[in-house]
């Protein structure tokens, strides 16, 4: 029994907090250590956004991850595009994204849905068609009908109800992988 005591001590006393004197914490620093599901340093503003995102209860609400964000759209997209962990951070920036913010950030709406890297942001994004501008969704679309994630977006594309046009046009669309 006491040969497990010492390790067990330093298991532990490895797990405890750290003192507040210990160094800045990850809201207060833009490099953020590898623990904090970053892939690299984000800027101040993405930083913040992403710190908001690490709570463990229900995430909060787009409006409550902007506040006091000097620019709030590139923010959103870096933490959508950079953003490791918690593995929600990404999808939910990337809804935000897409719902609130969909007129601003067209190109990378449109990035999100061609590419195969980016299959779990398409998918986010395709899921908020009904809350862009048409002329945002008729690109989206477009897009993603087009590109690597076509026969994975055509389901999201075909459940629009404020678009069916679009709707339509993913059923007739032939898809090639």
């Amino acid at each position: 029994m006491t040969r497990f005591a010492l390790p067990l001590f330093f298991a532990l006393a490895a797990c405890s907090n750290p003192s507040p004197s210990a160094g800045p914490s990850v809201a207060s620093t833009v490099t953020l250590p590898a623990a904090s599901g970053a892939r690299a340093s984000l800027s101040v503003d993405a930083a913040r956004v992403h710190q908001r995102l690490l709570v463990r209860d229900a995430a909060p609400t787009c409006a409550a991850l902007i506040e006091g964000i000097a620019r709030p759209v590139p923010a959103l997209i870096e933490v959508a595009e950079r953003a490791l962990h918690p593995p929600s951070a990404s999808i939910v920036a990337a809804s935000c994204v897409a719902r609130v913010h969909s007129t601003d950030a067209v190109d990378a709406l449109e990035r999100w849905v061609s590419a195969r890297a980016t299959l779990g942001l398409a998918l986010a994004t395709l899921n908020h068609i009904d809350a862009m501008d048409e002329r945002v969704a008729t690109r989206v679309v477009e897009r993603a009908l087009a590109g690597e994630n076509a026969v994975e977006s055509r389901p999201r594309i075909e459940r629009t109800t404020r678009f069916p046009a679009l709707a339509e046009r993913a059923r007739a669309a032939v898809l090639v992988r």
